[in-house]
């Protein structure tokens, strides 16, 4: 028999819960995928690419035989480029090494590539009711203030504190949607500011609400200080044709950039332009920046450097010298490319 805390949440759920296409399924393919695309990311801006991924893969198969540069094309302006390669090398397992069947434990989901224990605990409980607690950064909020929890959630060993207290009022019966009703609470109702607590089902036993802590809790320790990093792109134009390359490392491997020169500090022109033979191959004709780009670890201060080569001979040597390769614009916007280069063709014009 449930006890009063699941049992007020799953009533509250069934009646408040927004209308998704994730959760009207089972099917752990179509969870495994909404889940890894609402990873960081809102769900007013994760449900088109959801959308689109089911158009084009509507099964783990679909999504294993395609080729990984369409995967990330599909991916782009969502970011954390990786969740695409993992996903996409997953699919492959279960299609491959699995014959398409999708570990139904726990357990055997966390072996997957790409998943951890938050992401294996939301498919094992909404696809196949094992209760096991999710833990994402809704649920650790709404947690800390009802039950007054006083321990840092940024520190990783405190997790375990967490799962014990989730273990020991997780509804066994209906665990999916204990699940999905908390982290729906956490999301819609226990907010990080100007949480509804007129509106809240658990008002009167809530610790948070009962001692006005609700702005003290969760405590979370700040975060390290991310580092600056400045990126100078070459972008070599010629006869509506320009040069580029795929990554083959860091979270952007896969996406395909302009020749760039980065650095920790703003380069002076002559720092800048020493490295690259810019007078004698070609005018430049704009410069466009620092456009701020901001990553999990990181904030980027990113420019644009656009040169007209004069001759077709100074961009096939281009190409030869830093391994870049010809592509027409037209070709270009068909190119998986880190949203930061995404948006400054958007404004360009050819």
């Amino acid at each position: 028999m449930d006890n009063p805390f699941s049992t007020t949440l799953i009533t509250w759920y069934s009646s408040a819960k927004r209308d998704l296409p994730w959760r009207n399924t089972k099917d752990p393919y179509k969870i495994w995928l909404s889940e890894i695309i609402l990873q960081q990311t809102r769900i007013e801006q994760g449900l088109p690419y959801y959308n689109r991924f089911m158009e084009d893969y509507p099964t783990v198969h679909d999504l294993a035989n395609a080729n990984q540069q369409d995967v990330l094309k599909l991916w782009e302006g969502l970011g954390y480029y990786s969740r695409a390669r993992n996903l996409h090398a997953t699919a492959q397992h279960i299609s491959q090494d699995l014959v398409g069947k999708f570990p139904d434990s726990y357990h055997e989901i966390l072996k997957l590539k790409g998943i951890g224990p938050y992401t294996a605990a939301a498919i094992a409980s909404f696809s196949f009711e094992e209760p096991v607690p999710v833990i994402d950064g809704n649920v650790f909020r709404f947690v800390s203030r009802y039950f007054g929890i006083k321990k840092d959630i940024a520190d990783a060993k405190n997790r375990k504190y967490f799962e014990k207290v989730l273990n020991d009022v997780i509804s066994a019966d209906n665990p999916s949607d204990f699940n999905q009703g908390i982290m729906e609470f956490g999301a819609t109702i226990c907010t990080p500011a100007n949480p509804k607590c007129a509106e809240c089902v658990f008002q009167a036993t809530c610790y948070a609400n009962s001692h006005n802590k609700q702005s003290s809790l969760p405590i979370k320790s700040k975060k390290v200080k991310v580092k600056e990093q400045f990126i100078y792109y070459i972008v070599y134009e010629h006869e509506r044709h320009t040069l580029m390359k795929a990554r083959t490392e860091s979270i952007w491997n896969g996406l395909f950039e302009f020749q760039a020169i980065t650095s920790d500090k703003a380069l002076d022109d002559e720092a800048l332009f020493g490295q690259v033979s810019l007078v004698e191959k070609g005018d430049i004709q704009e410069i466009v920046g620092p456009v701020k780009h901001l990553l999990s670890h990181r904030k980027l201060w990113v420019h644009f450097i656009h040169l007209h080569l004069k001759n077709q001979s100074d961009l096939e040597q281009l190409s030869k010298e830093f391994g870049l390769t010809i592509y027409s614009w037209e070709e270009v916007l068909t190119l998986p490319r880190p949203k930061v280069i995404v948006n400054h063709l958007q404004r360009a014009v050819f």
